[in-house]
């Protein structure tokens, strides 16, 4: 006879192991913005602090008002998975504009 033990959904080392990962990956990825920004002169520092700024505050905003949306229109409750791809996202669009202007 075979046992079979039941867990309860999302328990056991898998969840854990996908949580370390997912901050590993992201503290390797603050370290290397910071070499990259250590690296550069005065004026490119200036250009990706800005595009840094303008991407994180249009993150903000952007999950603000989908999350006001979610509320208004009553989606159920907002889950804000992709703040991350949406600030990375924004902040090279805004490089990208930003940097065209000193070319």
């Amino acid at each position: 006879m075979i046992a079979v033990a039941t867990q309860a959904p999302g328990s056991g080392i898998w969840p854990v192991l996908a949580a370390l990962l997912a901050v590993a990956g992201i503290a390797c990825g603050t370290y290397e913005f910071v070499v990259l920004i250590r690296s550069l002169d005065e004026l490119q520092q200036r250009i990706h602090m800005t595009a840094l700024a303008v991407g994180c505050g249009g993150a903000v905003m952007i999950v603000s008002s989908l999350a006001v949306a979610s509320a208004l229109l009553q989606w159920g409750p907002f889950q804000p998975a992709f703040t991350v791809v949406i600030a990375v996202a924004a902040y090279y669009v805004s490089l990208f504009a930003i940097s065209r202007r000193y070319h």
